[in-house]
């Protein structure tokens, strides 16, 4: 390995390098108002009056959450379920933090249940260790391009919060209805309410048709990042279940109220729906886009948090979805919000594709970095 690289720098064990350390105690009521930053396994959690460690600084995940990796600029409180590097050994922080950050931390875990990241298990590791004028180049040349990245991720984010203030521009505050809609019961409205499939397991595949879960459905839209096919079987049970342009879909157990409404595309491919979820179809007198953006408002998660029945089990019958009521603006109104999410979706999908296209770059420029090809 020393031979291959780049004439000035050495490998030397990450102990050598960065040394971690197990963060510190803090339970929630000793917790006091402040600016200090404290980072739990996953990221900051929260703030408080008092910092343990001086910034800047680099964490990871100890326990539960492993590989993901953070810097601060400030003091801060790593908490006991991260690590935070307690030496630099003369090291620049933030090539640090993008040297750990391609590390694979997560491989070092231990434990089934909950995973541990014990870091003797990673101290003995071999790294590659540019002089520090060199680290800085690589660690500025790195920062400009995730700027680059997080502004895509901005954007993305961005489109989603226009969506929830276009729909409060049009229609107004679902739970005080400030424009006087009527009032409507969504039994009034359903054509057709059914929910999906279960123990379909034996026919799961790795092509096929879709089959819908609650991970799938989020914010009115379908996300497909994790899919499961299915090739499923030619009954009643399958033509139940399969879903057509325009359905509303709405989680019933665990995460409550969860929606999507089934685009073309998918509806022409083929889906179907887990048990996880219901599938309504509506009458003309309401645009299922509407509806699924007034559900994931406070307006419908109020009214799932008083259907829930967590006591029993919690989830949601067929009962309580036709017992959900929602405000009637005109339909014309309706379609109008509609289209806005057409367009906004269209939008959001080309910037996803160009934030694949940065990320693919930047994970590029992260290895070739390490490699002392920058």
């Amino acid at each position: 390995m020393t031979s291959s690289l780049k004439s000035g720098w050495v490998v030397k064990p990450l102990i050598e390098v960065a040394t971690l350390q197990r963060g510190y105690d803090l339970p929630v009521q000793n917790r006091s108002l402040g600016n200090v930053p404290i980072f739990a396994a996953n990221g900051p959690v929260g703030n408080h009056n008092e910092a343990k460690v001086s910034g800047p600084g680099v964490i990871t995940g100890r326990s539960g959450s492993i590989g993901k990796v953070h810097y601060v600029n400030s003091d801060y409180w790593p908490l006991n379920t991260a690590l935070y590097v307690k030496d630099f050994h003369g090291n620049d922080p933030k090539f640090i933090y993008y040297l750990l950050s391609t590390f694979g931390l997560e491989k070092y875990s231990e434990g089934t249940g909950v995973p541990t990241l014990n870091r003797n298990n990673v101290h003995g590791v071999n790294v590659p260790l540019p002089p520090l004028p060199e680290q800085k180049c690589i660690a500025a040349i790195l920062d400009k391009a995730d700027s680059i990245r997080r502004k895509r991720q901005e954007a993305v984010q961005l489109t989603e919060e226009l969506l929830r203030s276009v729909f409060l521009d049009m229609f107004g505050d679902p739970v005080t209805n400030p424009k006087g809609w009527e009032i409507k019961s969504l039994s009034d409205e359903i054509e057709f309410l059914t929910s999906g499939s279960r123990g379909w397991a034996e026919f799961y595949s790795d092509s096929g048709r879709k089959f819908i879960r609650i991970q799938n459905v989020k914010n009115g839209l379908l996300h497909f990042n994790d899919v499961q096919y299915v090739t499923p079987p030619d009954n009643k049970e399958a033509a139940r279940t399969k879903v057509q342009e325009n359905d509303l879909l709405i989680s019933i157990t665990a995460d409550l109220g969860r929606t999507a409404v089934v685009d073309k595309i998918t509806a022409i491919e083929g889906a179907h729906i887990n048990q996880h979820l219901a599938l309504v179809r509506l009458s003309k007198a309401f645009n299922p886009h509407f509806v699924a953006a007034y559900l994931e408002s406070e307006g419908g998660k109020r009214q799932f948090l008083q259907l829930d029945q967590p006591a029993v089990k919690s989830g949601m019958n067929f009962d309580s979805i036709k017992s959900l009521h929602l405000f009637s603006p005109p339909l014309k109104l309706q379609n109008q919000y509609a289209s806005f999410v057409h367009a906004l979706e269209n939008t959001k999908g080309k910037l996803r594709t160009s934030l694949e296209v940065t990320d693919t770059l930047f994970n590029s420029l992260l290895q070739r970095a390490f490699k002392g090809e920058l």
